[in-house]
């Protein structure tokens, strides 16, 4: 039997699941007020809902994120793409990370270095 690492010197590696921390949202119904939210720079957050502010006469809608301590982000609605669904096992709270802290940056630098 020939294995093909032999004939070219290396051998497949197994690719590890990774467990994913959010899920893709498509559409604002795939959110209710409560869900826990991953954000790309900010972490994970609470969703409150969607808010429409005025600004300079326009107005516009924003995700409303609750995130440790009494931060808030208002992401604009087109920036959706932002967010993903906190994915956890069932019945599990994740810990709420403050904006700006230091706890989500060593989450993202752990996981590109593993």
């Amino acid at each position: 039997v020939v294995v093909e690492g032999n004939i070219y010197g290396q051998q497949k590696r197994k690719l590890r699941n990774k467990p994913k921390k959010g899920q893709e949202i498509n559409y604002f119904t795939d959110l209710t007020p409560g869900d826990y939210v991953v954000h790309n720079m900010h972490g994970i957050g609470k969703y409150i809902g969607l808010k429409t502010i005025e600004t300079e006469g326009i107005h516009r809608d924003y995700i409303e994120i609750a995130y440790a301590g009494t931060d808030k982000l208002f992401l604009p609605a087109n920036n959706l793409d932002q967010l993903q669904k906190y994915i956890g096992n069932e019945g599990d709270v994740p810990r709420i990370n403050k904006m700006g802290g230091r706890d989500w940056s060593k989450v993202v630098t752990k996981a590109k270095k593993s």
